[in-house]
């Protein structure tokens, strides 16, 4: 959500705005993104995945993980040469903070779907 809110900032942000802003902003939606990027990790471990197949794991997580690696510059090349400068951005920018507000939507549902079904586990 961190990240949906920066990157929502930086489309958002003013031609003249200071440089140190825009940095501190980029650097936080790295971190941020990087930072959710070690959940992929810390979910095998959490969810006890067996040693024989935890390979087979960490390529399915990756492949869908990394997945935007691939295609978001290819949309952003082809959003940015349709609609050049400042506004292609603005527009890429915000589309990607509204695919995380779903993400964190989504989240939160699993979560609390989750919630309800662990002491049935129990």
């Amino acid at each position: 959500m961190l990240g949906s809110l920066l990157l929502t900032g930086l489309a958002l942000l003013p031609l003249g705005a200071a440089v140190a802003l825009l940095l501190a902003i980029v650097l936080v939606v790295g971190l941020v993104t990087y930072a959710v990027r070690g959940l992929y990790w810390a979910t095998l471990e959490r969810c006890d995945v067996p040693d024989a197949v935890k390979g087979l794991a960490i390529g399915g997580i990756s492949l869908i993980g990394y997945a935007p690696d691939i295609y978001l510059p290819l949309i952003r090349g082809a959003l940015v040469d349709g609609i050049p400068g400042r506004w292609g951005y603005g527009i890429y920018f915000l589309a990607i903070a509204g695919f995380g507000i779903v993400g964190a939507m989504a989240a939160w549902r699993l979560a609390r779907i989750a919630a309800r079904r662990r002491p049935a586990l129990r």
